[in-house]
């Protein structure tokens, strides 16, 4: 077990030196639990699995006007992750003091991790991406539309790359030959699942072109939305936006040139770190703006 981080000067200096070698851009997440892994909410379990497509409708029908407002479909997702409704989004954030906050606020005798994540530069996506909405709509498809996508993916690659394809990460492929990747894409968008899903993402952009790249539903993103509201803006917030894996392993990032490295927080050290951040200002009633929580707060302060 790596040794841990004690105190709020040793993790900043372990922040200096990831951010000194860093040839990406550096995100971060706050894991109150060792154990927890990169999986978004709607993964966790079979039955969310399931019941993503249902869940996020029966969210719009129940608040249409919180919704409506919403032009993209991963502006939806984001209202939704809002309100603590289980999506394909996994919250990140770019202010390392935040993950800490995150990784020590709850779960007390447990082990916490800081996971930090070295995205190549130029990758990250914003939140009006093609390949954010295509991913995004995924939502509005079921299981077994999303393995059919998968099938379509792997046939169209034998197709064109030839039986061998897999012993080459695809972004190796399409950044080494460009032409076959652009005969993969062809051929991939001639099926009825992924000509579905050109359907969603057209409501969205009516111009889209309808050529999915398959990489874009298979590698995650991270993803930088609108400060719509006061809680992204105050948590620095970004999103991992998943699409047709639902895991992100050590290999997977691996595959998308994404580095990963973490940081381990004592569960003695917890209560002092939160009094440490409560000192510059990173404290409940600043990570959830909301008035509620810091009504929470003035009520603890005179308890």
């Amino acid at each position: 077990m790596p040794k841990s981080v004690t105190s709020l000067t040793g993790y900043i200096r372990k922040i200096e030196r990831l951010s000194n070698a860093s040839t990406g851009d550096l995100f971060y997440r706050g894991h109150p639990d060792i154990s927890f892994t990169l999986t978004p909410s709607v993964f966790r379990s079979s039955s969310l699995k399931k019941n993503e497509k249902n869940i996020i409708y029966r969210a719009m029908a129940e608040s249409p006007k919180e919704f409506d407002r919403d032009k993209y479909f991963f502006d939806k997702l984001v209202r939704a992750q809002h309100y603590g409704i289980p999506t394909r989004l996994l919250d990140l954030t770019v202010n390392p003091l935040i993950a800490l906050y995150f990784a020590c606020e709850s779960h007390t005798k447990n082990r916490g991790q800081i996971v930090v994540l070295d995205v190549p530069k130029g990758s990250t996506k914003f939140f009006l991406s093609d390949a954010v909405s295509c991913k995004s709509n995924l939502a509005q498809l079921s299981p077994v539309e999303h393995t059919s996508l998968k099938l379509c993916i792997l046939a169209s690659c034998e197709k064109v790359l030839g039986e061998k394809f897999k012993r080459k990460k695809l972004l190796d492929w399409r950044e080494e030959f460009p032409d076959k990747w652009k005969d993969v894409i062809e051929n991939f968008n001639k099926y009825r699942n992924a000509r579905r899903l050109t359907q969603f993402i057209r409501e969205e952009k009516p111009h889209f072109e309808g050529k999915i790249d398959p990489i874009d539903l298979l590698k995650p993103d991270v993803i930088l939305p609108k400060k719509s509201n006061s809680r992204i803006a105050a948590q620095s917030g970004a999103f991992l936006g998943f699409g047709l894996n639902d895991l992100l392993s050590d290999n997977n990032l691996i595959r998308h040139n994404i580095k990963k490295t973490v940081i381990d927080i004592s569960e003695e050290s917890k209560h002092n770190f939160l009094i440490a951040l409560g000192s510059i200002g990173i404290s409940e009633s600043f990570v959830y703006p909301e008035f509620d929580r810091a009504a929470k707060q003035i009520k603890k302060l005179f308890s």
